[in-house]
This record gives C-alpha cells, structure tokens and sequence, in this order.
C-alpha cells in the first residue's frame, strides 16, 4: 500500500524533519528505473496479448492485474526515491533508499566516514549497500553494528 501511495501520490513532498540536511540521490539511479518502467509497459502489453491467444481471456486479464500490480510497484519505487531523502542531523544520519532501506544511525556510532575507493568494499559481511543501482560514494563506518531491516525484512 505504501508504494501505491507514492505512485499515486504526485503532490507528495520531500519528507524532510525540521533541524535535518536532505540530500537527494535519486538523479543517479532514475534512468535505469525508466528503462525499467518501459520494460514493464512492453512485457505489460506481450503478456495480455500472449495470455489471451494460447490460454483465454480470462487468464489473460489476471496476467494482466498482476504486471499493473508490478508496473504501480516501480513507478511507486521510483517517487519513493525522490519523496524519501538521506537525512544529516546533528544526532545523526537518517540512510534511506526509498522505502526499500531506513536506517537510524546515532552520530555517537559513527566511527568514521570514507570515500570509496575499492568495489571489493561493498562485499564485506556486514556491509548495507544503500545505493541501489550504482556503487555508493562514502562508507560509514559504525562501531558498534545497527541492524537494519529492509523491505524484504532480512
């Protein structure tokens, strides 16, 4: 439902708290999330039309619900992107990635804060990977861990 209302919601600002720095990160990762939308427009319209030649029109109307269910999906990913900000505070970075990653980190917690310089960084154990379709530009170092629950909720 949350993603329902960020694809429909389009008057829906930035969620910025007040005494926080917003930065926003969504320019990086939108033209992927494009090609993304038109490739479920296509697979969209195949489908129907496929579904409803070998198998009726009933099957192909429920193949057809369920690729709108997954078209709102992205569509909703993608304004979440742009409505949900990371945070800075002076208590604190607020990491976020749309409505897939929300995560708290106390400044007290932070241990230090790099540029990345090496790929192999992000496979560590332990590492959130917040970019979502690039790799992220600072590591923050936080001693000790915060667990974080995703979307998926791993």
């Amino acid at each position: 439902m949350g993603m329902l209302r960020y694809a429909l919601d389009w008057w829906l600002r930035p969620v910025v708290l007040a005494g926080t720095e917003a930065f926003l990160y969504h320019v990086n990762s939108q033209p992927m999330l494009w090609a993304l939308l038109f490739a479920c427009l296509v697979e969209l319209v195949a489908a129907h039309v496929l579904v409803g030649l070998f198998f009726g029109a009933r099957a192909a109307w429920a193949v057809f619900a369920l690729s709108l269910i997954g078209l709102v999906y992205v569509v909703g990913l993608m304004r979440s992107l742009s409505k949900l900000p990371l945070l800075v505070s002076p208590e604190g970075v607020r990491v976020r990635a749309g409505t897939l990653i929300d995560a708290w980190l106390p400044l007290d917690r932070i241990a230090g804060a790099a540029c990345v310089i090496n790929c192999g960084d992000t496979k560590r154990p332990g590492f959130l990977k917040a970019a979502l379709m690039a790799y992220p530009n600072v590591v923050l170092d936080i001693a000790p861990p915060v667990a974080v629950r995703r979307a998926n909720g791993r």
